[in-house]
């Protein structure tokens, strides 16, 4: 087994990855799996699409932020080179060669080799999307946050998408993806209330309930919250509890996010709206066009 402290960002709880890590490592075989970033990359498959992505080059640096499955490496080398094709031709295939370079908060390299597996296709090291300092001001072609945004806790968005922003190219391509408006089958708690059920306020930076109310408390509030959406209606944010352990999803309206990248001198150039069964998804492709505005 890996060191417990392979399996914590950065110290705090975000129980059962290890077990949710090792099941995708188990059904990599099938590509339809979420959460294969393959399935966010079909929704660009599109001629638009394609012609922005081949402008990064044919050796691009990429950087994946969070590996939530073994395959991300393999599903993004393809998809640059498939592009290309669309272009050239498939005699050209492989023309592309993108040097993929992976960071999570977790060491996610240790859990896919204890569950008998690699991550193909990624140089991975443990690192934190909020604090890029190994990665130098315009240095990445194709940054990747599949879903990054509603796996960290909202007090840590501002910080990753200013990074973002400044380690991307100027003829860079950001693939950046998330879902809004979760559905819940009760009724939404708001902030107040849910701080009343928990004894203690949620924190910005919490990945769990764990995290909040921690070991003594732990089995009550998976009774009270799991399954709830807990909503902040002043400051546009929500988050879902969910089963088994009370880890946290974040959400937040895309007009909010909108203007978070307007700040940071981002902006979406295709985007996708994708129905989900719980929520609605953006696939989406995103520039940098000026300097942040602070």
């Amino acid at each position: 087994m890996p060191a417990e402290s392979a399996c914590k960002p950065l110290g705090k709880g975000y129980e059962g990855f290890r077990e949710f890590f090792s099941r995708y490592c188990a059904e990599q075989a099938n590509p339809g799996s979420n959460p294969d970033l393959a399935l966010s990359l079909n929704a660009l498959d599109s001629e638009d699409a394609r012609s922005i992505v081949r402008r990064v080059g044919t050796r691009p640096l990429c950087l994946i932020q969070g590996i939530t499955c073994p395959r991300n490496g393999v599903a993004l080398r393809q998809y640059l080179e498939q592009a290309a094709d669309q272009k050239n031709g498939a005699a050209q295939n492989g023309a592309v060669h993108p040097d993929i370079h992976g960071i999570d908060i977790m060491d996610v390299a240790t859990l896919a080799r204890e569950a008998g597996t690699e991550l193909a296709h990624v140089s991975f090291t443990v690192g934190d999307a909020a604090r890029m300092e190994r990665w130098a001001d315009g240095s990445v072609d194709v940054l990747v946050q599949d879903h990054l945004l509603n796996c960290a806790p909202h007090g840590s968005h501002e910080a990753i998408l200013r990074e973002a922003a400044r380690v991307l190219s100027s003829r860079g391509v950001m693939i950046l993806n998330f879902s809004v408006e979760p559905e819940a089958e009760e009724p939404r708690l708001s902030w107040h209330e849910a701080r009343q059920l928990l004894g203690a306020s949620l924190t910005e930076q919490a990945y769990c309930l764990r995290d909040i109310v921690g070991d003594e408390g732990i089995e009550e509030a998976r009774r009270n919250f799991i399954g709830r959406v807990i909503s902040d209606s002043t400051r546009g944010r929500e988050l879902v509890v969910t089963a088994p352990y009370g880890n946290f999803e974040f959400y937040f309206p895309l007009e909010r996010l909108q203007r978070t990248l307007d700040r940071m001198g981002l902006r979406f150039l295709v985007t996708r709206r994708v129905p989900g069964a719980k929520c609605v998804r953006y696939r989406t492709l995103v520039e940098r066009i000026a300097e942040a505005a602070g």
